[in-house]
């Protein structure tokens, strides 16, 4: 089982909405959407279609991000997900860290029409696992954070499933750093994780974990791809960059740059899914659907790689 955790922004939404068949046909994809905005119309439309195509998917009721973060957020999230016209395949799941009182979330949820919905954790950090999972049921999932300090909740090991979760994108501060960056490996936790005894692993895409508004013009465009390498397995990250950096200004030639850098690695190593099939298209063209969509490409790339790592770890 692979859970790619991801913001609610527009095209992080937009990315899942877009692959419901596909996650429908590969049910061992179980995606995560921690909400980050206040208005969730698009958080509702992308429940609804993903519950449509009979696709589980799983909504955090209490972000630790964004608009929604803090307080009474979680009253918030509950009430846009009442909102939702499908929720047969709707899971609910609750960030645990230390000092949040995890119950009474719980209690706001079972005093809402989501009261049947399967409840599973992210341990973002230790809280007393045996405390903590008495709250929830034996099919919940545990989402154990590398910040909480898993061998802690082997023993004795929680009901569910333990999923190994863990933040692999090599984050910079700015594009710029990624200029000249070689291959590097993402994870081999799609080769392991059935071995250090998980029931799944997850990662938050091609994103990565620190969360941002972003909005400013960058002085490179850099498109973050992941591929499974045909030499061990795993999955390995490129980094493809503009070359004319000295300023902000021409951000579609930019993308135009990398682009077709991306489109000759791609070429030259046989890779090929609908989201590289797009990225072919817009080198062909010339044209630059915008930044947010080429976010919303290298996350399905990411989700198109991750099914081929878990076709090839099935027994």
């Amino acid at each position: 089982m692979y859970l790619p955790y991801v913001r609610g922004k527009q095209f992080d939404l937009l990315a899942l909405k877009e692959m419901a068949p596909h996650l429908a046909a590969n049910p061992q994809i179980l995606p995560v959407i921690e909400p980050v905005r206040a208005r969730g119309e698009a958080l509702i439309r992308c429940v609804d279609a993903l519950s449509v195509a009979d696709v589980p998917v799983t909504v955090v009721v209490n972000p630790g991000v964004g608009e929604l973060a803090g307080g009474d957020g979680h009253r918030s999230v509950i009430a846009l997900l009442e909102r939702c016209k499908y929720r047969s395949h709707l899971r609910l799941a609750v960030l645990v860290r230390a000092g949040l009182n995890v119950g009474d979330v719980l209690r706001a949820v079972n005093a809402s029409s989501l009261a049947s919905c399967t409840i599973d954790l992210v341990h973002q950090e230790f809280a007393g696992a045996a405390g903590v999972a008495d709250l929830v049921g034996a099919t919940s999932l545990h989402l154990l954070h590398e910040k909480a300090v898993v061998r802690r909740y082997r023993t004795p090991p929680l009901d569910g499933g333990l999923v190994k979760f863990e933040d692999r994108f090599p984050a910079q501060r700015t594009n710029l750093q990624y200029v000249g960056v070689p291959a590097s490996l993402f994870t081999d936790d799609n080769i392991y994780y059935a071995q250090d005894g998980y029931a799944g692993w997850g990662d938050y895409a091609t994103i990565g974990d620190v969360y941002s508004e972003g909005g400013s013009s960058p002085r490179a465009v850099a498109i973050h791809l992941t591929y499974l390498n045909r030499d061990d397995d795993a999955i390995w990250i490129r980094h493809f960059c503009s070359e004319s950096n000295e300023d902000t200004a021409d951000t579609p030639g930019k993308f135009g740059e990398a682009v077709a850098n991306l489109v000759a690695f791609c070429d030259g190593y046989r890779l090929d899914n609908p989201a590289v099939a797009a990225f072919r298209s817009y080198a062909s063209s010339g044209a630059f659907p915008g930044l947010g969509m080429v976010k919303k490409l290298s996350i399905q790339n990411h989700l198109y790689v991750a099914t081929e790592a878990m076709t090839k770890t099935l027994p």
